[in-house]
């Protein structure tokens, strides 16, 4: 048996600029290969501000419907993939995300 080892891959971008023109204002979970994700962003003081649960999911820099000021922000990502064994595995990341303004 031949088995093809295409590693799952993830990728969030590390800013946004938020400003409305369409260009880079939406930060969106993008991969392939994975299975269950789960992605929060928290600001400076720890209060969670977004969260996304699949491929595709977006934020766009905003807040209970209010732009959030231009910092960096926090996020904690959780994902799980089918290894070349189809054994699911689990993997969590911690990072920072720019909103620029």
């Amino acid at each position: 048996t031949i088995k093809e080892d295409c590693p799952a891959s993830i990728w969030l971008p590390n800013s946004i600029t938020a400003d409305g023109n369409g260009l880079n204002d939406d930060w969106i979970i993008k991969g392939r290969g994975i299975e269950e994700v789960e992605v929060y962003v928290f600001n400076r003081w720890g209060e969670l501000i977004w969260e996304g649960h699949e491929i595709g999911d977006s934020w766009d820099g905003t807040f209970n419907g209010s732009p959030v000021q231009q910092d960096i922000y926090v996020y904690k990502l959780t994902y799980s993939y089918l290894n070349v064994n189809e054994k699911a595995e689990k993997r969590t990341r911690v990072g920072r995300v720019a909103v620029i303004r």
